[in-house]
């Protein structure tokens, strides 16, 4: 058992971090559809923006990624820029947060995010 005060700021906030394996497998996969649009609810460090471009179906894909710890929203967006993920967005707020005061609106949280990673 490992006591409070030895667990990383990552642990205690519940943070996760897909390994890129996964992510490449799952990218991989949603390439097959040619999406228009992504919605990434938790980037983190961007492990699945690396995977998108790793993948190179993804370049004309309006990415909406969201963080909630504003340092890991940082390194995601550096990340999609130097992955030259030209139509990303990584959006420093709680994706459910959004999604319901979207929804609130009446229109389709989906539909909105093409507007907001233009």
């Amino acid at each position: 058992m490992k006591f409070i005060e030895d667990q990383t700021a990552q642990k205690l906030r519940g943070g996760y971090y897909t390994p890129l394996d996964l992510a490449s497998f799952i990218a991989r996969w949603i390439a097959d559809l040619k999406p228009d649009k992504v919605l990434e609810p938790s980037c983190g460090d961007g492990a699945f923006l690396q995977a998108m471009a790793d993948v190179g179906a993804f370049s004309k894909a309006a990415i909406t990624g969201f963080e909630l710890d504003d340092d890991e929203a940082a390194k995601a967006a550096r990340r999609a820029k130097e992955l030259r993920l030209n139509r990303a967005e990584v959006r420093s707020e709680d994706f459910l947060g959004w999604a319901i005061e979207n929804m609130g609106k009446g229109g389709d949280p989906l539909r909105a995010s093409s507007r907001l990673a233009s």
